[in-house]
């Protein structure tokens, strides 16, 4: 992994992360984390702070995201109509490698086509997810697959459970879910190459309830 792709990741989504869970990150996307971390490090475009959370400097961090923007490997950590757009061309969808969906009321609908689309800007990942969903054919019987997702930072409940259990996510690296409002997570969630997990959630009593996860 190319010192430039842990700079976007840490830009997108990763500012105020602990640092060494982003270097176990950037491990398991195929590259040295410590290495990139350091790297960039002594180039000043990250800082480590004294709760060892990872800092960026606005400039450098709205850079950035826009160099992420018009990047080949795309990462959705905010709604657009670019990329809205983008969600809806399944080429596209099977490339993203990190999203960010975040969820202001968990028992709103899913839209079902592109003209239903919810004027919530923080709704629109899943619509646009939702929608792409039903114009793919089935990967398996169970929706499709986005191999090259390994970032996935997620908000809420029902529309978040709809979107794990519709797409597979085989690769994925960093799973993010605040405010899970269930007991356990979803049996559908890969752990192939999970490096690292960060669940919260007051109704949360165990990580999944089919103990072959971990098997």
């Amino acid at each position: 992994m190319e010192d430039q792709q842990i700079f976007l990741d840490i830009a997108c989504f990763f500012t105020g992360e602990n640092r060494d869970k982003v270097i176990r990150i950037c491990d398991g996307s195929g590259g040295n984390g410590l290495c990139g971390f350091r790297n960039l490090e002594n180039k000043c475009l990250v800082e480590v702070n004294s709760k060892n959370q990872v800092r960026m400097h606005d400039h450098l961090r709205d850079m950035g995201r826009e160099i992420a923007d018009a990047s080949s490997q795309h990462r959705f950590w905010r709604s657009t109509e670019k990329n809205d757009d983008l969600l809806q061309q399944s080429s596209i969808i099977k490339e993203v490698r990190g999203i960010r969906m975040t969820d202001d009321s968990s028992v709103m609908p899913l839209c079902q086509t592109s003209s239903e689309l919810s004027g919530n800007c923080q709704m629109k990942l899943y619509n646009m997810l939702s929608v792409c969903i039903s114009r793919q054919s089935p990967f398996d019987g169970s929706g499709i697959c986005m191999r090259n997702l390994q970032l996935l930072h997620t908000t809420g409940g029902v529309l978040v459970k709809r979107i794990l259990t519709k797409v597979q996510f085989p690769n994925l690296v960093w799973l993010r879910w605040d405010n899970c409002p269930y007991s356990s997570l979803p049996s559908s969630i890969s752990l192939k190459n999970l490096r690292v997990l960060q669940v919260s959630g007051s109704k949360l009593k165990t990580l999944w309830k089919k103990e072959s996860q971990v098997n």
